[in-house]
């Protein structure tokens, strides 16, 4: 039952998995939302975020629009397509990401976008498709300044506010996701989160990234290696099985964290002093808590944040383990004493979101 001052927010994301980074934007927007008095529910998402954030889930869209008073897109990547895309991919774009923006402008609903990555979108139809959506939003902020490029390429012409991924304000103490970097340990430790997917390009890449896993353990005496699991909730996820199956071939038996919430992700991540990963949101919460990231991914996204907080250096593409070279680069920035550094004023950047969100619930009343 609404009471006469509630107001109800659909908040969307990538929710229909149990992915660390986009559990954790939600849960952060859910926070800001409950803060300036809103009540949270979420359309179609999985049960997890339902008993974790203790919201109303698997809503379909069209009820979940209708239901509320405002929708929000809570960050997230979903508006880029990968290198490769799919017809799967196309599909779940329009259906699963595009339908409560074009649903809430169809209906009047006000909705908006809050730190989201933004293109490329190369296929005219869904380029066509993510134009509708953005053009009926009353508030466009994006996560970075290529995104806003790619806005502007495709002839958006409204106001775009340029503010780094909602995650990075983690880094602020008074969140109630920050974790203060434990910096008293006899070992170096890092955190190795480098699952392969299992695509046509994980037998190019595998043996190469077993030859980097074999150097680093001739260095293990001096430092605690683990495996980060980022995705899954039990020991028979793919992620999980996968670092058992290298630990097996290169003959160790490092730690292999597995995922359980975002703040037992976090705290684990404040114990290391280095994680190297594959994926974005693992990257900007190792920075915003003053760990070391080092990235080697295959989407530019990824290398879009390393840029932004000034550690182009530290990023390389996933096919950059084929080259000797490459994997020597990536062993000395893991093994260099090179202290991170957190800027102050990403994180401020990050919080626009926050005052954004509350500009817009405001307005909306």
């Amino acid at each position: 039952m609404k009471s006469n001052s509630e107001f109800i927010v659909s908040l969307h994301g990538a929710s229909r998995n149990h992915s660390y980074g986009d559990v954790l934007l939600m849960a952060i927007y859910k926070t800001w939302i409950e803060a300036a008095g809103g009540r949270v529910i979420m359309d179609m998402a999985n049960q997890y975020y339902g008993g974790y954030l203790e919201v109303e889930h698997s809503i379909p869209i069209p009820k979940a629009v209708k239901a509320s008073d405002f929708v929000v897109y809570g960050g997230g990547g979903y508006f880029g397509e990968p290198r490769n895309p799919s017809l799967r991919w196309r599909v779940k774009f329009v259906l699963h990401h595009m339908m409560p923006a074009i649903l809430a402008r169809v209906t009047g609903k006000p909705y908006g976008f809050f730190g989201i990555g933004f293109g490329p979108l190369n296929n005219w139809f869904i380029k066509k498709i993510g134009m509708y959506a953005i053009n009926g939003a009353k508030v466009i902020s994006v996560r970075d300044e290529e995104s806003k490029a790619y806005l502007v390429k495709y002839g958006f012409r409204g106001k775009i506010s340029v503010n780094p991924d909602s995650a990075l304000s983690l880094g602020d103490i008074s969140s109630r996701f920050h974790f203060e970097k434990n910096n008293h340990r006899d070992k170096v430790k890092i955190a190795l989160h480098l699952p392969l997917d299992k695509d046509k390009d994980y037998d190019a890449i595998k043996p190469h990234l077993i030859e980097l896993l074999n150097d680093l353990k001739r260095s293990q005496s001096s430092v605690e290696f683990n495996f980060l699991v980022d995705h899954g909730l039990d020991r028979n996820n793919y992620q999980y099985k996968f670092f058992e199956r290298i630990s097996q071939e290169i003959g160790v038996s490092w730690f292999i964290k597995e995922y359980i919430t975002p703040e037992d992700t976090l705290s684990f991540i404040s114990n290391c002093d280095v994680v190297v990963t594959t994926k974005l949101h693992v990257a900007i919460t190792s920075y915003a808590l003053g760990v070391k990231p080092v990235g080697i991914s295959k989407h530019p996204k990824t290398k879009r944040f390393f840029k932004q907080v000034g550690l182009e250096y530290s990023h390389f593409d996933l096919f950059d383990l084929v080259n000797e070279d490459k994997r020597e680069a990536i062993k000395s920035i893991i093994f260099n004493d090179d202290k991170i550094v957190v800027s102050n004023n990403i994180i401020k950047q990050a919080l626009n979101n926050k005052e954004l969100l509350n500009e817009f619930l405001e307005n909306g009343k």
